[in-house]
Formats: C-alpha cells, structure tokens, sequence
C-alpha cells in the first residue's frame, strides 16, 4: 500500500478519489483480513495488529516410560511419554503397526510430561510402559506460553505392570493401583463371552456381586 498524504494543519480537506479509493480499499481489506498460524489478529486502542503467536505441534507419536533420568514419578493421570515414530519399513499398509520412541542419540529424543485424559476421573495411573499412545501438544495461558501434551488411552496394564503398581491379586481379585484398583474399591475380574469379537475382560466391583452363600 502507497503511503498516504498528511493534512497540513487544521484546515478543511478535499480528499482526491484515488485517496479516498485507495482509503476504502484498505478499510475494507482490513475488515476481510483472515490469517492462519503462527499468525494472530488483534484489535487494541491502536487498531488492528498482526503478531507472531506459538503453534502447537501436528499429532506426534509416544511411548509411556518409566522414570529414570530425574523424571516425575507420577501416580495420577499423567506420565512420561518418550516421543517417537512408525517403525514400518515392509511397504504394507496391512502389516501390524510398530512404533518406537526416538533413540537416545536422535535429535528429536525428548521426554515429555503428558495428561491421560481417559483417566481423568480416577487418576489411578493404570497404564503400563511401553504402551503406545498418540500425543496432541498445545500452548496454555502462561507467560510466556507453557506447551502441555495430552492423550486418550484406555489400554489399562495387568495387575502389577504399572509403574510403580501396588496392586495384589488373589483368585481374580485385585485392590490398590491398577487396572481394577480404583482408589481403595475391591474389584473382581470378570470375563464374559463377547460373541464374535471373542472375550470381553472387565472390572466389577465387589458390592456389585450377590452373595452365593
């Protein structure tokens, strides 16, 4: 856009139409303006302002580690996850997907904090290391932005494979941390025939069972 004129002083101004056109065409552009990332529009006392805001990344593959280099020991819904890609180099979309963290000598090997929000309820940090799981990151309202990560994962570990896991068993019932250790609740694992889609594993709470006696 070509600069516009000043007026001098205080005194009346005949503005020339290819000023008053080019004037409009700049009013009316502004009130179209759509930008995308790392872009943001923002209206202050000064107008109208373009800036350079923080992107979340694209999804990004992980695998849930146990802490050992200084990491938390978490025991509610959150975990370190060692972020990583597809392994699958045989050239078929049919094969058994395999994914791996980063090596340690990779660049891009880096152990973030990340939130399950499956467990987001009962925060029993059920889930054992070496799951895979799938990671959105995303800025919160710190300053300066804070990244956080995120997933959904309801591959609850057997008794015991958690880290850190408490749980006991004893002729299929389980109490404490784990996949059936919901807080202090006894729960019984039950398994049932799920037809075509075979046999369905599932947590039922102690009180939920009649008494045979």
């Amino acid at each position: 856009m070509s600069k516009l004129p000043r007026a001098p002083g205080s005194a009346p101004v005949v503005i020339d139409p290819r000023v008053w056109n080019e004037l409009v065409l700049e009013v009316e552009r502004l009130g179209r303006l759509s930008v995308a990332p790392p872009l943001q529009v923002s209206d202050g006392p000064a107008g109208r302002a373009l800036s350079l805001r923080q992107v979340p990344q694209t999804l990004q593959w992980g695998v849930i580690v146990c802490p050992s280099g200084g990491e938390t020991a978490f025991t509610d819904n959150r975990y370190n996850v060692a972020l990583g890609q597809i392994t699958n180099s045989d050239g078929d979309d049919t094969s058994a997907l395999t994914v791996a963290a980063y090596a340690l000598s990779d660049p891009r090997y880096r152990i973030v904090t990340a939130t399950d929000l499956f467990e987001n309820n009962i925060k029993e940090h059920a889930l054992a290391p070496g799951t895979i799981v799938r990671l959105w990151a995303d800025y919160d309202q710190s300053n300066p932005p804070v990244q956080r990560w995120t997933f959904i994962a309801a591959d609850l570990a057997p008794t015991g494979q958690n880290c850190g896991s408490s749980g006991s068993s004893s002729s299929g019932s389980v109490s404490g941390p784990g996949p059936c250790g919901f807080g202090t609740t006894s729960m019984t694992l039950v398994t049932l025939n799920g037809g075509e889609c075979g046999q369905v594993t599932l947590c039922i709470p102690n009180t939920w069972i009649a008494s045979t006696a």
